[in-house]
């Protein structure tokens, strides 16, 4: 395309010139001047060789340009093979190639006139304009911004955008957010900038401008996983696990991609160890489920699948329980980290915690087996806030799925558990006791010690 349009400008040139040429060959002749060209006859021509080549007559180089315009159209003209073989011949380097094309069309009177252009490109939007025409500007600029996203940046345009992107049109407000979409996850400042008005569209009326917004968070996640807003992207794309089914279905995706897909990276797993905290501490308000809820989603299998799709569903489960072993690995370590600070921000993180390890630990009670022994001792932590007790509800939630694997646990293990669980029942709240119950029964299951059941009973009814 760029060839093709510097040599419709060479073209234009040579005409241009040999009508000046001419023109000034008519008046010097019925004056009588000499015919020679001088520097005011093509300008363009001489800037470079005023100093390197004689002067010619006016007949001679309006003969030149001639043939060099024949020459061209020959060239056009050659079959596409002749003219491929031609060019495989141009000893020039493609950057170099590249760097010639900038610089010609850098000389372009055209490219002064960029601003002028976007502008009435822009105030289109401002107009009472029909659907049909807000919607092909904004692909029009969508192709301006494709060669030059910093464009995204100026004032007008983010502007020009914002309104596209409230516009009454479905389509419009489509093209908008297709718009800022390609070009805003490679860059944090870009992000940052269209970040609340992208919140404003994942709850947007029309199908496609949601699933839209959910395809940029989930590549803003997969490309930028430090960003610092990737925890309220995750709470977004969370609420939008129960639309239409393509949105469902490509939430579900991001988060296998995001949080349960194979890596060797311990880096990785720290870093969505801490994401799934802080998702978890952002969503204590709403509730604790969804990512028990997830997990099950990932899990489950459907007695309709195809054989193939069966195939699939396997191996994918077996990616996803290697990655909740090693975010079960990841989840302990941190409970090490958290506990050493004593705020309520490592409060809230020691909770989310616990709770991620309960709905990991559920989906593979195996994986949470080896740091039974660190988690138990959360049982016995003096309950003097709201989530101190959390924090024993749900380490009793963990060990009630985890101690009927116990099969070889000592004694002593056993007789502890039980003591800590019977006064749990004696001295705690509704939050602890239930789960304390749930829990005390696994154990009594496992120890046959039923007499403790009748001792239970007897010195809870009789406080």
């Amino acid at each position: 395309y760029a060839k093709m349009f510097h040599i419709g400008q060479w073209l234009r040139d040579i005409n241009l010139t040999v009508e000046r040429l001419t023109q000034t060959l008519t008046r010097r002749i019925k004056s009588g001047q000499t015919e020679l060209v001088d520097d005011d006859v093509d300008e363009s021509m001489n800037n470079n060789n005023n100093n390197s080549k004689p002067s010619i007559s006016i007949e001679d180089e309006i003969e030149m340009k001639k043939n060099e315009k024949i020459s061209i159209l020959k060239m056009l003209s050659m079959p596409e093979t002749a003219r491929k073989q031609q060019r495989y011949t141009l000893d020039i380097e493609y950057d170099d190639i590249y760097l010639l094309m900038r610089y010609l069309t850098s000389n372009r009177p055209f490219l002064k006139t960029f601003d002028v252009y976007l502008k009435q490109l822009a105030a289109i939007f401002q107009s009472e304009a029909g659907t049909n025409i807000r919607s092909k500007a904004m692909k029009c600029l969508c192709t301006v911004v494709e060669a030059d996203p910093t464009v995204l940046a100026r004032n007008d345009i983010k502007s020009c955008v914002k309104v596209g992107l409230t516009d009454k049109s479905i389509s419009v407000r489509e093209a908008a957010i297709d718009l800022i979409g390609r070009y805003i996850v490679q860059k944090q400042e870009l992000i940052l900038q269209y970040y609340d008005v992208l919140c404003e569209r994942s709850i947007d009326t029309g199908v496609s401008v949601r699933k839209r917004v959910v395809k940029i968070f989930r590549d803003v996640c997969l490309t930028q996983p430090s960003f610092n807003r990737i925890p309220d992207i995750c709470s977004r794309l969370l609420r939008r696990i129960h639309d239409e089914e393509s949105i469902r279905k490509l939430v579900l995706e991001t988060f296998q991609q995001l949080w349960f897909s194979p890596t060797r990276n311990q880096q990785d797993v720290r870093q969505r160890v801490q994401t799934i905290i802080d998702v978890l501490v952002d969503a204590q308000k709403q509730n604790y489920t969804w990512l028990e809820n997830l997990v099950k989603e990932f899990l489950q299998t459907n007695d309709k699948q195809s054989i193939d799709d069966k195939k699939k569903v396997r191996e994918q489960r077996k990616d996803v329980l290697k990655a909740i072993q090693d975010i079960i690995n990841e989840l302990v370590e941190s409970i090490l980290k958290i506990e050493s600070a004593n705020d309520q921000v490592s409060s809230n993180k020691m909770v989310a915690t616990f709770i991620a390890l309960y709905a990991l630990g559920k989906a593979k009670p195996e994986h949470v087996l080896p740091h039974v022994s660190a988690i138990v001792e959360y049982l016995n932590i003096k309950c003097t806030s709201y989530n101190d007790n959390i924090i024993v509800q749900y380490v009793a939630k963990i060990l009630e799925f985890t101690v009927p694997l116990m099969k070889s646990a000592s004694a002593s293990i056993i007789y502890s558990l039980e003591g800590s669980l019977t006064k749990l029942l004696l001295v705690s709240g509704q939050l602890v006791i239930h789960s304390s119950i749930a829990c005390l029964s696994a154990v009594i299951r496992l120890s046959k010690n039923t007499q403790l059941v009748k001792d239970v009973f007897i010195r809870y009814h009789c406080k």
